[in-house]
């Protein structure tokens, strides 16, 4: 997608009472067929990944990661598997826009180190976390360890922040802006 097309969705996003002028221009020029949007989750991609991986490191009971899969890259938002453009409909006002997260608390074992994050950002998971590394296991053991841990009261409070941009995941790229579909009409 061109960088012109780009701004041009985003100003018919931004600014509904134009569309009625910019989506037939827009639709015009892309003549041809699009393949749908995959989506496989929604998330809040960090700005800066060496941040929490900064922040960890100035805590004292963390682990050391020296040897482990880091990751910090991440909060996954809805995990959709085998989603489609129409799953973003929920998220659209948020794709594409930066957030501040707090981070509460951690938690690690010998096989991962994760941080728990507070958000006013609709997270379908009821641990909201960033998975910072991981030692012989996928990232998603995080919420099995978040959960675990917190049943133990072995979840460590803490306090930090961290920016993330609200984008999604196609199978192929980590993408901020919402997909055609979203501004393409029924003459298409």
């Amino acid at each position: 997608m061109s960088d012109t097309r780009k701004k041009l969705i985003r100003i018919a996003y931004d600014n509904p009472h134009l569309r009625s002028k910019i989506l037939p221009t827009l639709n015009k020029i892309s003549a041809q067929k699009k393949k749908k949007t995959k989506v496989n989750f929604i998330e809040a991609i960090l700005e800066n990944p060496t941040d929490l991986t900064s922040w960890l490191e100035r805590q004292d009971d963390a682990p050391s990661l020296k040897g482990w899969d880091i990751k910090s890259h991440h909060m996954t938002m809805e995990f959709l598997k085998k989603g489609k453009a129409t799953d973003l409909e929920p998220y659209k006002q948020f794709v594409g826009n930066t957030y501040t997260v707090d981070i509460v608390g951690y938690a690690f074992d010998d096989k991962c180190v994760a941080v728990l994050i507070d958000t006013n950002l609709p997270v379908d998971n009821k641990f909201p976390h960033i998975t910072v590394a991981v030692n012989g296991v996928s990232p998603v053991y995080s919420n099995d360890l978040l959960k675990e841990k917190s049943a133990s009261g072995e979840l460590i409070q803490a306090k930090g922040k961290l920016k993330v941009k609200v984008g999604y995941f196609d199978f192929k790229t980590h993408r901020y802006d919402l997909p055609h579909e979203f501004f393409e009409t029924d003459e298409d």
